[in-house]
C-alpha cells in the first residue's frame, strides 16, 4: 500500500504528464510542419501528396494528444480505486490476522482448561 501511494502512483502521474507534453510537442511540430508544406504548395515547391501527408500527420499527432489528455484525465480515478483496492486488502488481511490470533487464544485456553 505504502508503495503504491510513495512511489507507484507518482510515477504513473509524472509519466502521464510526460505523455501530455511529448503528445503536445509532437502535435505543435506537426501543425508547424503543415503550414509549411502548404506555403511550398502554394510556391509550387512540392506536391499536393506532400500536403496531404502533412495533414496525415497532424490528424495522428492529435489524435495522440487527445489520447494522452484522456488518459491524464482518467488516471487520478484510476489511482483511487487502486489505493482503495489495496486499503481493503490490508483490511481484510489485518482481519484474517485478528481471527487467527483468537483462534490461538481460544486453543490455548481449551489446552490449559
Amino acid at each position: 500500500l505504502r508503495r503504491l501511494e510513495e512511489v507507484q502512483a507518482p510515477q504513473q502521474k509524472r509519466e502521464a504528464s510526460g505523455a501530455v507534453d511529448q503528445a503536445r510537442a509532437n502535435r505543435d511540430t506537426a501543425a508547424a510542419n503543415l503550414d509549411r508544406q502548404k506555403q511550398l504548395l502554394e510556391k509550387g515547391f512540392v506536391s499536393l501528396g506532400i500536403v496531404q501527408a502533412a495533414e496525415a500527420q497532424l490528424a495522428v499527432a492529435k489524435n495522440a494528444f487527445d489520447n494522452a489528455v484522456q488518459r491524464q484525465a482518467t488516471l487520478d480515478k484510476d489511482i483511487s480505486a487502486q489505493l482503495r483496492d489495496a486499503k481493503f486488502a490490508v483490511d481484510r488481511t489485518r482481519a484474517a490476522v485478528q481471527q487467527a490470533n483468537a483462534n490461538l487464544a481460544q486453543n490455548d485456553i481449551a489446552r490449559v482448561s
